[in-house]
């Protein structure tokens, strides 16, 4: 057997002439052929590459969720203060905690100074005083926190944050907001 029977034996999609030329009908018969193979043998590669991507992707989702389940866990600040706040028709315990923490927006010079003397502010704060003066003081919050407390269903949350407001404003009165210092809080209530 010759040269051009083993070629055409091979592959009889391949039929070269004995002086190794093509003609135009043969070169367009083996290209096709060629094409052919190719998008065969890459269908069942591109499959699995998608579904070993997926598998991959589920298992990281998987691993990252894992953790996010329940409630997310609770701001913890310099100060906390737990309270219940009753009315004729519900009660329930509220919460709040405040902290004193650095503001990268506001950064200067005297930030550190700043940062100390808040600090030394909030640990000096009597909340169970404050809430006290809040009930029985004559101010804007004070007002706000009567006038909510006689609604017949009162937003006991909305109560709790009057409280955080008025903090707030006692941090602005002593010009300790800005300058690298922020007031973070997170309050809450749950029925009791």
């Amino acid at each position: 057997m010759g040269f051009e029977d083993r070629l055409n034996g091979a592959d009889p999609g391949q039929r070269v002439t004995a002086d190794g030329e093509w003609s135009a009908r043969q070169l367009a018969q083996a290209m096709a052929l060629q094409r052919r193979r190719r998008r065969l043998f890459g269908r069942p590669l591109t499959a699995m590459s998608v579904l070993a991507g997926l598998v991959a992707v589920g298992a990281t989702a998987a691993v990252a969720s894992s953790g996010s389940y329940g409630p997310p866990p609770r701001y913890v600040g310099d100060l906390t203060y737990e309270r219940v706040i009753e009315t004729e028709s519900t009660a329930a315990r509220c919460y709040l905690t405040l902290g004193v923490e650095p503001d990268g927006q506001t950064v200067d010079e005297l930030t550190v100074r700043h940062f100390e003397k808040a600090k030394r502010f909030l640990a000096s704060i009597s909340v169970e005083q404050l809430a006290a003066e809040a009930e029985a003081g004559d101010n804007m919050w004070s007002d706000a926190r009567r006038r909510e407390l006689a609604r017949d269903e009162p937003d006991l949350e909305l109560v709790n944050s009057m409280l955080v407001a008025q903090i707030s404003d006692e941090f602005t009165a002593q010009g300790l907001l800005g300058h690298g210092v922020s007031l973070q809080t997170e309050y809450g209530c749950e029925p009791r």
